[in-house]
């Protein structure tokens, strides 16, 4: 998001766990595989993909939302300006995280949250659905185990959410 908004990029929006939203759809998706004790020596890779220009035929046959970087803003930037204010933000991102966990970055992450403050509905696997308003992340984020913390009528609830449409919970 930091690099995207560096390069004069509006609209862009995060979609827990791991995806950027612009206005017609997924722009790009993030995924972070980590391996060893948290608490200890461990090794992460992280994956980013980004649409930056999609050709019209190649849109036709995506089957969910998407959107390039292309449509977001009237600059595109050159791909190596483009990597080098990922890899740069990146950087800073992988600094604060080794000093403060994600605690030191939880706001951020939920200002450009997507659903942040909006009403979802939670799909579970025995299809029950609860209704709730997401409320952020909760603490475990920071060990790729993380959920959206989502206020339902029983109390606060933890679990993955896709939008609903607005109704009150």
């Amino acid at each position: 998001m930091r690099a995207l908004q560096a390069l004069g990029v509006s609209g862009a929006r995060l979609k827990w766990p791991n995806d950027v939203l612009g206005a017609g759809g997924k722009i790009a998706g993030i995924l972070i595989e980590a391996q060893g004790d948290m608490l200890g020596p461990s090794a992460v890779v992280i994956g980013i993909g980004m649409n930056l220009s999609l050709p019209q035929q190649v849109l036709q046959r995506i089957d969910q939302p998407v959107s390039d970087l292309s449509h977001l803003t009237e600059n595109m930037p050159e791909r190596n300006l483009l990597l080098a204010s990922v890899l740069r933000e990146l950087a800073g991102v992988l600094r604060e995280f080794a000093a403060d966990g994600f605690a030191g970055l939880r706001a951020e992450w939920e200002s450009s949250h997507l659903y942040q403050n909006q009403a979802v509905q939670l799909l579970l696997p025995d299809e029950k659905v609860i209704r709730g308003i997401v409320r952020g992340v909760n603490q475990m984020a920071h060990c790729c185990r993380g959920q959206i913390r989502c206020k339902c009528s029983a109390g606060n609830a933890y679990f993955s959410c896709r939008r609903n449409q607005p109704e009150e919970p």
